[in-house]
């Protein structure tokens, strides 16, 4: 740990125009150039693209993958297991199987306190809006949000369709 409480283990991070805040985990992880890790971030076995903004108070573990000038918003947890419990107990393998990893593409935005599945693939462009459950894979430039996420249909003007409920 250094003196503002950093832990830094065995890292491949960028040269050039790398920000990384106090109180922030890295271990075993690839951080490219121009990326800003806000504190309380905890990131293990993830790699990084270049100008990725991971805001504070996230959790990033082995078999994710995040593409150049994407944005993570605060609270956001990205899991790299399908199953919980005990599932692993009887067997002898328990790595990560490589139809676990999850990618995140460029240019993407996850909202504050949104919850990504394991094996899960986010399109470049696409837009996840906060609080949102993401289970199932988002498409390039779409709009997810909600619990589950889904997608959202846009009006003409590029905003989310509003649906009046009748009374």
């Amino acid at each position: 740990m250094d003196e503002q409480g950093r832990i830094i283990d065995n890292c491949i991070i960028g040269e050039e125009n790398v920000t990384i805040k106090p109180f922030v985990h890295l271990k075993r992880s690839i951080i490219r150039n121009g990326c800003l890790i806000e504190s309380f971030s905890y990131i293990y076995g993830a790699q990084i693209g270049e100008n990725v903004k991971i805001m504070g108070n996230n959790h990033i573990p082995a078999s994710i993958v995040i593409d150049r000038n994407t944005t993570i918003c605060p609270g956001v947890i990205f899991t790299n297991a399908k199953y919980t419990g005990n599932h692993f107990k009887d067997r002898k393998e328990t790595r990560i199987s490589i139809d676990w990893v999850t990618v995140v593409g460029k240019g993407v935005t996850i909202g504050a306190g949104s919850v990504i599945g394991a094996g899960i693939e986010i399109g470049d462009g696409a837009f996840v809006g906060m609080g949102s459950i993401v289970t199932k894979n988002v498409a390039p430039n779409a709009i997810v949000y909600g619990n589950p996420a889904r997608r959202q249909d846009l009006d003409e003007w590029g905003a989310p369709k509003v649906v009046k409920k009748n009374d």
